[in-house]
């Protein structure tokens, strides 16, 4: 897959966030499949080539996307352990199933790029695999003395409430 320049100069990269910013738009609203680099581009209001500039492809802003995407997930993720602490088993899957589904709800972009069937299958699954490590990770730092297979499994069943959560 083409990667992304990265840029330098403060103006490039404002530039880039711009264009992150409207991938994230347009791919929440149209999904990854349906998203042209045009409506990318023109919800930017940059010209296609100053998108291809740093962007070769489709799949390379998605790639971007769900890195940002990912950062702001897992920092969400990352203070479950502690605001559930001294909570129950219940509430805790309670606020864990809300934490995600709110994120869903507010950035689908990253349910559209794991859905995408013009992705590559490694980028799917990665940021399902992803997904379901770091619910697992926040699992085990709750319920401390359960088996990393016991947290692998309890995400995959907190991962398929979501998605039909979502759904609804």
């Amino acid at each position: 897959m083409a990667e992304a320049r990265i840029p330098t100069q403060g103006r490039g990269k404002l530039r880039v966030e711009a264009l992150l910013d409207a991938a994230e738009a347009v791919l929440a609203e149209k999904g990854y499949d349906a998203a042209t680099m045009t409506e990318i581009a023109e919800r930017a209001g940059a010209s296609i080539g100053s998108l291809y500039q740093y962007f070769p492809t489709k799949a390379a802003i998605a790639d971007m996307l769900r890195s940002r995407l990912w950062d702001a997930l897992s920092a969400e993720l990352a203070l479950l352990p502690a605001a559930a602490k001294g909570a129950t088993a219940a509430a805790f899957a309670e606020r864990l199933i809300s934490t995600l589904g709110n994120f869903y709800r507010r950035r689908p972009a990253l349910q559209s790029i794991a859905n995408a069937r013009l992705l590559p299958a490694s980028v799917t699954a990665d940021v399902r695999q992803r997904l379901r490590r770091e619910v697992a990770a926040a699992i085990a730092v709750f319920a401390r003395g359960i088996t990393r297979e016991q947290a692998e499994v309890a995400s995959i069943v907190a991962y398929e409430l979501m998605r039909g959560a979502r759904a609804i």
